[in-house]
Order: C-alpha cells, then structure tokens, then sequence
C-alpha cells in the first residue's frame, strides 16, 4: 500500500488542489504551520502568504532555511517529526 503523501516529481492530486483553494476562498488563517517543506514550488509560498494575509502568523517548521523562510513569523529548526510534537504538546497544555 502507498502512503498518502505526494512524493517529489508527482503532481498535486486534482482534488486535493481545489479542496486547499476553496479554503483559502473563506479568507485568511490566524496560525499557519508550514512544516518538511523545501518550499521550491511556488503554490507553497502562495498558499502560505494567502493563508496568513493580513497579521496571521506564519510558524515553519524545517532544518533548513527555505524561500519561505523570510516570512516566517517564526522558524524552528529542527525536523518536523521532532518539533511538531512539541508544538503541539504546547498549544493543548496551554
């Protein structure tokens, strides 16, 4: 069985694409979490720009810097496999 991941060279499957724009239709987000992205496709960027428009806070979550890291409102550094658990285990004991 495949995971439901889309692996480097596929496209975007169809309806997920529209699913993803029929949200960002509703307006902004508050908090957006961009995380294990290189964010070399510029839908990447947009949709996380889109998402944030206004004065939403962008946290992105990757060991490396990437084109999205300038509008970062936050960067953590490390894996997302290591760091999301602690972002998480931080917005529910709040």
């Amino acid at each position: 069985m495949r995971p439901g991941v889309v692996w480097f060279g596929e496209q975007l499957p169809w309806d997920e694409l529209r699913r993803v724009e029929n949200y960002l239709e509703d307006g902004p987000c508050d908090f957006v979490i961009v995380a294990g992205t290189t964010a070399t496709f510029g839908y990447i960027i947009d949709w996380a720009l889109r998402a944030i428009a206004g004065d939403g806070e962008l946290v992105e979550v990757n060991p490396e810097e990437t084109p999205l890291s300038r509008f970062a409102t936050q960067r953590v550094s490390e894996p997302a496999a290591i760091a999301l658990p602690k972002i998480v285990g931080g917005i529910l004991n709040s």
